[in-house]
């Protein structure tokens, strides 16, 4: 029996006026094309999330992921690793993910990592392991 994999990567550049195609709807002018676009970034992120649903991004992950990735010396970020509820060790295991993922440079795939898509295809995408969710 064959294993269905599905897989959903959402690559977007980051709306910018005058920079967002505006042909397909003239009328919207620069302004608009840029709103309409991010809009729909945002709709998609947030229906494509429900996929993952154990994996949660903070409220301001839109404004967060482009200015991490303009700040000169950075080429890929990752959000803080958090664990709902009160479950003994909870503290520790954060305390530890945060320690891998900002002295090792090493995060968990649950921590939401983001790069440009141009260097994600520079490090050959996704691998094919069949042992690994991400």
């Amino acid at each position: 029996m064959s294993e269905v994999r599905r897989r959903l990567i959402l690559f977007a550049r980051y709306p910018i006026a005058g920079r967002v195609k505006t042909r397909l709807i003239p009328a919207l002018g620069a302004e608009g094309a840029t709103e309409l676009h991010h809009r729909l970034g945002l709709r998609a992120l947030r229906t494509a999330h429900k996929a993952y649903a154990d994996t949660l991004l903070p409220p301001e992950w839109a404004e967060v992921v482009p200015r991490t990735l303009r700040t000169s010396g950075v080429a890929a970020g990752a959000f803080r690793f958090r664990i709902a509820g009160n479950s003994p060790g909870k503290c520790l295991i954060e305390w530890t993910t945060s320690i891998r993922s900002r002295w090792l440079q090493r995060p968990y795939g649950d921590q939401g990592l983001f790069l440009p898509k141009a260097l994600f295809e520079e490090m050959g995408g996704f691998a094919d392991l069949p042992i690994m969710e991400d």
